[in-house]
C-alpha cells in the first residue's frame, strides 16, 4: 500500500491561482470575461459588511473588557484592571480600524459602480448610435416604406377579424413579412 500522498492513484485537479499577479490582473479587473467588474463590486461591497461585522463584535469586547475593568476596580486589583484596561483600549484601536478600512471598501466599490454603470450606459449609446445610423441612411428604394405602409393598412383589419387574441403589432409585422 502506498504511504505517502504523492504514491496515491487520483486525478489532478488543475490548481487555481488565489495569489494577484502583479500586471495582467489590472486588465482582467477590467475585462467583461464572466462579468468582472460585476463580481469585483460584489465582492467588495461584502467585504465591507464584513469588516463593519467585525467592528461591532470589537465594540462588544470592548465593553466586555470595560465591565472587567469595572469589576477589578471594585475588588481593588490595580493590575488586572490595567491589563484589561489594556484589552479595552486594542479592541477600540481594532475597532476603528475596521470601520476605517471598510469605508475605504466602500468608496472603492462606489467607484467600481459607477464605472459599471459608465460601461452600460457606453454600450446602450453604442446601439442607438448604430440604429439611428440605420434608420438616417436613406432607404434604396424610396415608395419601399410607402408600400409597405399601404400594404399594413389593408391587412390590419382583415387580420384583426380572423385573430382578435392574435392581433398584436408585433405578430401582424411578422404576417406582412411572409
Amino acid at each position: 500500500a502506498p504511504s505517502s500522498r504523492t504514491d496515491r492513484a487520483r486525478p489532478e485537479e488543475p490548481r487555481r491561482r488565489t495569489r494577484l499577479r502583479c500586471r495582467g490582473d489590472a486588465m482582467n479587473f477590467f475585462s467583461n470575461r464572466d462579468g468582472g467588474m460585476e463580481k469585483q463590486l460584489f465582492d467588495l461591497k461584502f467585504t465591507s459588511k464584513q469588516l463593519e461585522k467585525l467592528a461591532s463584535k470589537s465594540t462588544k469586547q470592548e465593553r466586555e473588557e470595560l465591565l472587567k475593568v469595572k469589576k477589578a476596580l471594585q475588588k481593588g486589583d490595580m493590575d488586572i484592571a490595567r491589563i484589561h484596561g489594556q484589552n479595552a483600549i486594542r479592541n477600540r484601536n481594532t475597532g476603528n480600524n475596521y470601520l476605517r478600512l471598510a469605508s475605504r471598501m466602500d468608496a472603492v466599490a462606489s467607484r467600481v459602480e459607477s464605472a459599471v454603470k459608465m460601461k452600460q450606459v457606453t454600450k446602450q449609446m453604442s446601439g442607438v448610435v448604430k440604429s439611428m445610423d440605420k434608420a438616417s441612411t436613406p432607404h434604396p428604394r424610396p415608395a419601399e416604406p410607402a408600400r409597405i405602409h399601404a400594404c399594413f393598412s389593408r391587412r390590419v383589419p382583415v387580420l384583426a377579424r380572423r385573430a382578435p387574441l392574435r392581433c398584436s403589432r408585433r405578430w401582424i409585422w411578422r404576417r406582412l413579412q411572409l
